[in-house]
C-alpha cells in the first residue's frame, strides 16, 4: 500500500536526497531559526557595544581637550605628566578607553579640575 507524499513519514529534500526522515527536517529547521536568533542577537549586542565605545571614545577625547586647554600651556605636555596624557587619549583612540580614561581624570582630578559630564 503506497501512502501520499503529505502523509509519508519520509520527506523529499528540495536538493534532491529522498529518504530524509521528518524529525531531521523539525531539527534541521529549528537548528537554522536558532542560529537566526543567535546572529541577531550578537549583532545587537555589537552595536549596543560600539555606541558604548563611541560614548567613551567621546568623553575620553573631553577630557584631553579640558588637559591641553588648560593644564598643557602651563607646562605640563613637555612634562611626563603630559606625555602620559597624550599616551592615554592615544590608547582611547585606538579602542583601549579602559586604559585611557582613568589616567586623564588622574590628571584633571591633581589639578584640582571638575571632570567633564560622561
Amino acid at each position: 500500500m503506497s501512502f501520499p507524499p503529505f502523509l509519508s513519514s519520509k520527506r523529499r529534500n528540495p536538493l534532491g536526497d529522498v529518504g530524509v526522515d521528518r524529525a531531521s527536517v523539525i531539527v534541521g529547521e529549528a537548528m537554522l531559526r536558532l542560529i537566526g536568533l543567535a546572529v541577531l542577537g550578537l549583532s545587537l549586542s555589537g552595536t549596543a557595544m560600539a555606541q558604548t565605545g563611541s560614548g567613551d571614545l567621546t568623553y575620553c577625547e573631553s577630557l584631553y581637550a579640558t588637559f591641553d586647554r588648560y593644564i598643557a600651556p602651563r607646562g605640563e605636555s613637555r612634562s611626563t605628566s603630559g606625555v602620559d596624557a597624550i599616551g592615554a587619549v592615544e590608547q582611547c583612540r585606538r579602542g583601549n578607553t579602559a586604559a585611557g580614561i582613568p589616567v586623564l581624570e588622574k590628571k584633571l582630578r591633581d589639578n584640582l579640575f571638575n571632570l567633564p559630564r560622561r
